[in-house]
């Protein structure tokens, strides 16, 4: 299996070597999911800005095998790194559901940047989230304007119907 031995190159001192080991990691998918505390560091610390982003979109592509250690991601005292965890699990969508009730909690955070993101976060995993509503209701009263057009966009998400208004209810 390659996986360990891509692992390694993730410390590789060339930032192409290790740019080429995040998308082969991300094309593995799922099953390059013991990859992912070293993806998770390497999206957070790499010096090199395309590093970074590229391994963040690799965890995406691994899905429900990251969500659990990007979640407790959103438990960082660094806001910066809450915020991304909230970023990495809206662009998962659905796929993230288990991560609801801590991205719940974190429209409580005291960084209002990350209580926005966390809103469009839920908003991206869909009507799955609806147990979020009631509190998303309230961000949508906040003074923050980006948590409250955050917190509209992911009530309109989750509570969407989609079904086909030409079969009649």
């Amino acid at each position: 299996e390659a996986v360990p031995s891509l692992n390694e190159r993730l410390q590789d001192k060339d930032a192409r070597v290790r740019l080429s080991t995040v998308i082969a990691l991300g094309n593995i998918g799922p099953a390059a999911h013991r990859a992912v505390p070293a993806l998770i560091e390497t999206a957070l610390q790499d010096a090199n800005f395309q590093v970074r982003g590229r391994g963040a979109s690799a965890l995406v592509q691994i899905g429900r095998p990251a969500v659990p250690a990007v979640g407790r991601e959103l438990e960082a005292t660094d806001p910066h790194v809450r915020r991304w965890a909230t970023r990495v699990l809206g662009q998962m969508g659905p796929v993230a559901l288990e991560a609801v009730p801590a991205l719940i909690e974190s429209l409580e955070d005291v960084d209002k940047r990350v209580c926005s993101s966390a809103a469009y976060a839920l908003g991206r995993i869909g009507p799955a989230a609806g147990q979020a509503v009631p509190r998303l209701i309230e961000a949508a009263q906040d003074n923050d304007k980006a948590l409250r057009a955050s917190a509209v966009y992911a009530l309109g998400q989750i509570q969407r119907d989609d079904e086909d208004p030409g079969k009649g209810s």
